[in-house]
């Protein structure tokens, strides 16, 4: 199948299963927005914390801080003294002493952030990866019901997790000066490992090492038409955010269901492409002692 007939096929098939997807895009949107709302507002109460804070010792502030909370308006003057203090210091400082002062003043603000930003991480992942497992579902099994499909795709989330973080450090976790060139000659070698996974029940390390076999000798072609297709997703993109009028938090939820689309859609292209390399026959992986022997 050529990549147009490809497209083709795609589009027909999200037409049939519009509802689904339409219903699954916005409410993961929505999702999505509150868990980046709440910890971006999380971010900027700790990044004004530190600047606040800034030269002036842990337990002055501290204090401080708990006498501002209980309404003591002398202390919104103490802090005032304590900052007008710290500029002084910091005009009194050499170059070397200011670069050395500025240098401690990020590191403390990015362990300040650290217990925000590892959560958010995570939760991100957890969110991304349940999101596009949601969509090979659709695609991979006749479900037509949202609920029914993100009740399949929960069933299903932990394998995935695991498999994308398989295949991330199988494809890209290498030496820094190869890396690059591991992902663009593995990372195609996997990309129906989910597929796989799902619609064939395979496991983790089945899925991976199916989908690798499978597509031996042809990652150049699949490297290509997922660079062609990268391209023309985010081109599509493009066009919708500045075509769909919306302001304030409506954007947002506009924008990140734009995304989800594109997300959609190359789930459905994935899952159609993956048939294709479905007929070749398959020897059961052996038993092996260490990840490096395939």
């Amino acid at each position: 199948m050529s990549f147009s007939d490809l497209l083709k096929e795609t589009w027909r098939f999200c037409k049939t299963k519009a509802i689904p997807i339409l219903l699954g895009t916005i409410v993961f949107a929505a999702v999505l927005l509150i868990v980046r709302d709440y910890f971006e507002r999380q971010t900027d109460v700790q990044i004004r914390k530190k600047f606040l804070q800034m030269g002036i010792p842990q337990e002055r502030f501290e204090e401080l801080n708990d006498r501002m909370k209980r309404g003591d308006q002398t202390a919104f003057d103490d802090l005032k003294m304590e900052m007008i203090n710290v500029n002084e210091k910091i005009d009194n400082m050499t170059e070397t002493e200011r670069r050395r002062f500025s240098t401690q003043q990020g590191k403390d603000i990015s362990l300040a952030l650290l217990p925000i930003v590892i959560p958010f991480l995570i939760i991100i992942f957890i969110a991304h990866t349940f999101v596009a497992t949601y969509f090979l579902v659709l695609a991979s099994k006749d479900i037509n019901h949202t609920l029914e499909a993100m009740g399949s795709a929960a069933g299903k989330l932990f394998p995935m997790m695991g498999l994308s973080i398989w295949v991330f450090i199988r494809s890209f976790l290498w030496i820094p000066i190869i890396n690059i060139v591991c992902l663009f000659t593995l990372f195609p070698r996997y990309i129906f490992s989910g597929v796989i996974l799902i619609k064939e029940n395979r496991s983790i390390r089945e899925s991976a090492y199916e989908s690798y076999i499978r597509t031996q000798a042809k990652w150049p072609s699949i490297l290509g038409r997922y660079i062609i297709l990268t391209f023309c997703i985010m081109a599509a993109i493009t066009v919708l955010v500045f075509v769909i009028p919306s302001t304030g938090f409506l954007d947002k939820i506009i924008d990140i269901a734009i995304w989800n689309l594109g997300v959609a859609f190359a789930a459905v292209f994935t899952t159609i492409y993956a048939n294709q390399f479905s007929d070749i026959e398959v020897i059961k992986p052996p038993k092996v002692e260490s990840l490096s022997q395939f």
